[in-house]
């Protein structure tokens, strides 16, 4: 006799309900204390009238020693800072009591502004500091009209500085010091700064800037308000006397005194007749009477002529001729008012090419160096050269100010060119019109040759690179273009961008977005491309790597078609929000440090998962020479465990149930039969790990096969039994075939039993069992 087929076939079902699901995840339902319709959104539902929820109850010791709590665990806290905690990012927050704190701030650093809203900082009254939509700061007022306005009297008892961190007096000024309209007892209007101290009130001291008409301008340093001989102007060192000298505005007589009327009287100097005023080496002023005998001689000047009467003369050196003048036009001087150059230049020499070279200041202020180039050797005989500059050297000038095209230049040519207008700089050179003013943007810089920056802010270095309508750019390279794009940056050769905040490099890639959005792409490579002319966020990094217009696209690809017959292959995308890679050497992931079996000298293992070259599975490690602590595992102990599974069909929340289901078993029972071995733990509760779920597998089918083998052998023993025989063993065969009845009974019973186990596990997860 023989087992029926039937026996082999259901154990074939268990078989491969363990092989046939490739990946398991979690089901979870809600549970209800003192209610039995728990809430649908609720993983715990606990209802009661006379009772409440009594967190755990841990000291402070205890709560620190919880080791990696996770976010959401929830203590209360018995000691110290008595209340609730919970963990959040593996730092434990307490949940302030409001009641118990002392102000409604606490003593916090803000995380973002303060909006006043139209109210005031104030202490305990009504009048407090105020801050506008503008920014300006009001003290005593709610509409400043400047950055800072005070309403009421200030009072500082330290030291000011304005301009200087390090003031040196009560107030110490660094810079210019404007005054407002207040011409002080002076009538007029005006600006002054006045000194006052003790016993001085109504007699003024102070320096005045007065406007008596509207084309007139004085200022005036003021001694006192009416005549006074007291008053004096003293010029003389620190800590002199008023006796060392003074400009009074009075009747009396100092050594130095100037009238009412303006004459001056130095009387040092009084004496008769006509006196000459003479000084000696200290510059001491002195006088000498001039005789008026006959005898007296008569010093006169003819033109250029200097003679004295009876004696020689001498010819002074004429201005006329800088050729055969015997001294200089200015000398050593220091000049005390403009030199007007009059259509002249200022020249180091008189031959022609040094004329030709001069400083030219016109009327309207242009400064030029040089002029119009009138033969060849003109570009080596004048320039400009700031040699050993060590000083700033600065420009200044207003954007959009002035004449759009003050220098005149345009076509081709080299030159060093700012333009205050757009306050752009050029230098280099370009063979066009590039550099034409209507070719420029605000703000942009050029450098090198034949480089186009007409966008703003925008800047380009290299050879022939374009940067066309849009902001904020920056191109570096040969022969990049980019047009309509803001914020972009490009670096290699033959690059195109169009669309805002782009990287594209490498060679003749190309990035291409809406003009609209502000999401970035990135091409770099060999010939990449990053396209979506309505949309954006794509990425497209290696030879030949094209996101094929899709939006929100990844491309990683190789240099492996170089080296064949379609070195022009192209990795191209084929749908939205796609990530492809091409690596034809094949792909590894490392979880560990360890990238090979020697790390730092040390022997480790180096885990992770692969793709070989032309493979389409990702290959685990199971070198037994890799592994420590084997354990040999139960097989039926195994069996019994995934009897008690529950296996069937479901899908994951929020996907389609019509066209997303699954098979397989739930984590946590797969956990909770195979996360411990005796050794250690296997993965966790909410996910299972392929290998260990193909290692499960394994030493069931281990298991299935071993009990096959046995009940083969005894279906051989039993069909080696029941073989014709002679009669005196007919009794045992009779014995035998009563064994073999009752083993079928027995596996006819476990089977059915199994089939049962299946049908109420099916059931539990919605499916249907059928025998």
């Amino acid at each position: 006799m023989q087992y029926p087929f039937s026996f082999v076939g259901r154990y074939g079902l268990a078989l491969l309900l363990l092989v046939a699901a490739p990946v398991a995840r979690a089901q979870t339902s809600g549970v209800g204390i003192g209610t039995t319709t728990p809430a649908a959104a609720a993983a715990l539902d606990i209802t009661a009238t006379d009772k409440g929820l009594l967190i755990p109850r841990l000291d402070s010791a205890q709560r620190a020693g919880i080791a990696a709590p996770p976010d959401g665990l929830m203590v209360f806290q018995t000691d110290g800072r008595q209340g609730f905690w919970y963990a959040i990012g593996g730092s434990w927050l307490f949940i302030p009591d409001k009641a118990r704190a002392n102000d409604n701030l606490g003593n916090h650093t803000a995380t973002r502004n303060l909006n006043l809203a139209g109210n005031q900082l104030v202490g305990n009254g009504t009048s407090g500091l105020a801050i506008d939509n503008l920014g300006n700061v009001g003290i005593g007022t709610t509409t400043p009209s400047q950055r800072l306005e005070v309403n009421g009297s200030t009072i500082v008892t330290g030291r000011v500085g304005i301009g200087t961190t390090a003031p040196t007096q009560q107030l110490d000024v660094r810079g210019n010091l404007r005054l407002g309209d207040d011409g002080g007892n002076v009538g007029g209007t005006g600006q002054a700064i006045e000194w006052v101290g003790p016993g001085v009130s109504t007699d003024p001291v102070g320096i005045y800037r007065l406007n008596p008409t509207v084309d007139q301008s004085e200022l005036r340093v003021v001694v006192g308000d009416v005549p006074d001989p007291s008053d004096k102007f003293v010029v003389g060192r620190m800590g002199g006397t008023s006796s060392e000298g003074g400009i009074p505005g009075g009747s009396f007589t100092p050594n130095f005194s100037v009238n009412g009327a303006g004459a001056v009287n130095i009387n040092q100097l009084a004496g008769t007749g006509t006196r000459l005023v003479t000084t000696d080496a200290d510059g001491t002023l002195g006088q000498l009477a001039i005789p008026t005998d006959n005898d007296a001689q008569t010093l006169s000047l003819a033109g250029s002529v200097l003679s004295i009467s009876g004696g020689n003369s001498v010819t002074l050196p004429t201005t006329t001729d800088p050729g055969t003048s015997t001294g200089d036009n200015l000398g050593d001087h220091t000049a005390t008012q403009n030199i007007n150059l009059n259509g002249s230049k200022l020249v180091g020499g008189t031959t022609a090419r040094a004329i030709r070279g001069g400083l030219k200041l016109d009327g309207n202020g242009l400064l030029t160096v040089g002029a119009t180039r009138v033969h060849p050797d003109s570009t080596t005989g004048y320039g400009v050269r700031l040699l050993d500059l060590d000083q700033d050297f600065v420009i200044t000038s207003k954007n959009l100010r002035g004449q759009i095209n003050p220098f005149n230049v345009s076509g081709a040519g080299d030159r060093v060119m700012w333009q205050s207008y757009y306050g752009s700089f050029f230098a280099g050179g370009v063979s066009g019109n590039r550099w034409d003013f209507n070719h420029v943007g605000r703000y942009s810089a050029a450098f090198g040759y034949d480089n186009e920056v007409r966008a703003d802010y925008s800047a380009a270095f290299g050879y022939n690179n374009w940067v066309r309508i849009g902001a904020y750019n920056l191109f570096t390279g040969y022969n990049n273009y980019g047009l309509l794009c803001d914020g972009g940056f490009m670096t290699g050769r033959d690059n195109v961008m169009r669309g805002n905040n782009g990287l594209a490099g490498g060679y003749q890639s190309k990035v291409q977005s809406a003009t609209s959005l502000y999401v970035p792409s990135l091409a770099f490579g060999y010939r990449a491309q990053a396209r979506a002319s309505s949309s954006g966020s794509n990425y497209a990094l290696g030879y030949y790597a094209r996101t094929g217009g899709y939006e929100g696209c990844f491309v990683l690809a190789d240099f492996s078609p170089y080296r064949t017959d379609y070195p022009d292959d192209s990795l191209v995308s084929t749908a939205r929000n796609q990530f492809s890679a091409r690596f034809a050497g094949g792909y590894r992931l490392f979880t560990t440090t360890a990238t090979n079996s020697q790390n730092n000298g040390t022997m480790q293992t180096p885990v992770g998962v692969r793709i070989d070259a032309g493979g389409n599975a990702w290959v685990t490690i199971s070198d037994s020479t890799l592994k420590e602590r084997v354990v040999r595992a139960d097989g039926n102990a195994f069996l019994e465990r995934i009897g008690r599974m529950r296996l069937g069909s479901w899908n994951y929340k929020g996907q389609s149930a019509d066209t997303m289901r699954h098979y397989g078993p739930m984590a946590q029972d797969f956990y909770a039969a195979f996360g411990r071995d005796g050794v250690g733990r296997s993965g966790n509760a909410t996910s299972i790990n392929q290998a260990d779920f193909d290692g499960v597998n394994l030493i069931a089918i281990q298991a299935l096969y071993r009990r096959v083998q046995a009940l083969e052998a005894d279906n051989a023993r039993l069909r080696q039994a029941a073989a014709p025989r002679p009669r005196r063993q007919r009794a045992s065969v009779a014995a035998l075939q009563a064994e073999n009845a009752a083993l079928q009974a027995q596996a006819a019973a476990t089977t059915e039993a199994f089939e049962a186990r299946l049908r109420a596990l099916e059931a539990g997860s919605g499916g249907q069992a059928r025998k």
